[in-house]
């Protein structure tokens, strides 16, 4: 970051521009980022963050640093609706009389009465063959609910909208979840990535409760769209600003392609297979055995976007799909024809 300014968890990114360093506590990724625009005592934000009450306390004394009132936020953006990132601008918007945009592809993974959400959790457990009792564990495992959410305005893909001091433009990329979108700053050069593009981790791209069954398939469109823009810095969700979201975005496509690969060769090994039988025989960064709660649901949901992504090109087939789908190879050759096809071959040079 050329104009980089910083203090503590607070960083101004660009001129106006200012990146919060947001705790996350009880979570594996610790902490998220929250962008601010700032000019005469207005201020728009990007993803405030993770509803726990140290979370907020660090929006409150960010803001302080950078010499605005929690009350000069007119607009909140979301890159989508995860609570890493969604997560306090319901507590945001009633302090602060601030609109909330959100895509609409999105809303159907705003928060649901708890039963109601298990229950589908259990539904889907079944369709991949995990043990049902996984979901009370998974439900437990997140933060207080947030205050509730009124979404006052549904993003267009390529809208262009006026913030204190800029302009964002509004890129539909789907893939993480079904509405997730960058926002480009074309004239300071930056990209509020989200989720979408992270420095050094693999995004999440599954096929979990609310997510689509082309969850891969679009996120593949969505990194070649991202690899096409003039997006000088990366301003991602986590970890750390990087430069170069061209060549992140082609090793994506790459790793997704071995991964698909390697679900092939997995499926190779018995005639037919449970998403989960098939996620145990995969490499992870650590033993399945180590994977738990709402992290093995990510794993699993992963995979099944990569099983469906292989279906709809042909290469398996479900050979049983009440009340577990099992997969069996069909024709493992197809993977390679779609690349060529796609000219995603090039991707993994």
């Amino acid at each position: 970051m050329s104009h980089a300014k910083s203090s503590g968890a607070v960083t101004e990114v660009a001129p106006g521009v200012w990146a919060i360093r947001v705790p996350m506590p009880r979570h594996p990724l610790r902490a998220s980022f929250c962008y601010v625009y700032a000019q005469a005592g207005r201020a728009a934000v990007i993803d405030p963050g993770w509803p726990t009450p140290e979370s907020w306390a660090q929006l409150e004394v960010a803001f302080g640093h950078i010499g605005l009132e929690i009350e000069s936020v007119e607009s909140i953006l979301l890159t989508h609706v995860h609570r890493d990132h969604s997560g306090l601008a319901g507590r945001l918007a009633a302090r602060s009389g601030a609109s909330v945009a959100l895509h609409p592809a999105d809303r159907v993974l705003l928060p649901q009465p708890p039963e109601r959400h298990q229950a589908r959790v259990q539904e889907w457990l079944g369709l991949v063959g995990a043990m049902p009792e996984a979901a009370s564990e998974a439900i437990d495992a997140l933060p207080a609910p947030p205050t509730p959410l009124t979404v006052g305005r549904w993003l267009r893909d390529g809208e262009v909208l006026a913030v204190p001091g800029g302009e964002l433009i509004v890129h539909w990329t789907p893939g993480h979840t079904p509405g997730h979108v960058c926002f480009e700053d074309r004239n300071r050069g930056l990209l509020f990535s989200g989720d979408h593009l992270l420095p050094r981790i693999t995004p999440n791209v599954s096929s979990m409760v609310g997510h689509r069954t082309t969850a891969l398939a679009d996120y593949l469109q969505s990194l070649e769209r991202v690899r096409a823009l003039d997006s000088r810095e990366v301003m991602p969700g986590h970890e750390y600003a990087f430069q170069g979201a061209e060549a992140r975005a082609t090793g994506l496509i790459a790793h997704h392609r071995a991964r698909l690969h390697e679900i092939v060769m997995a499926l190779g090994a018995l005639p037919r297979q449970s998403t989960h039988d098939v996620a145990q025989a995969l490499s992870w960064s650590r033993p399945w055995s180590g994977i738990s709660g709402l992290q093995r649901r990510a794993a699993l949901g992963e995979v099944l976007s990569h099983l469906y992504y292989l279906e709809a090109i042909g290469a398996v087939v479900r050979v049983a799909s009440t009340p577990t789908i099992e997969w069996s190879i069909r024709a493992a050759g197809a993977l390679e024809e779609e690349w060529r096809r796609t000219g995603r071959a090039l991707a993994a040079m």
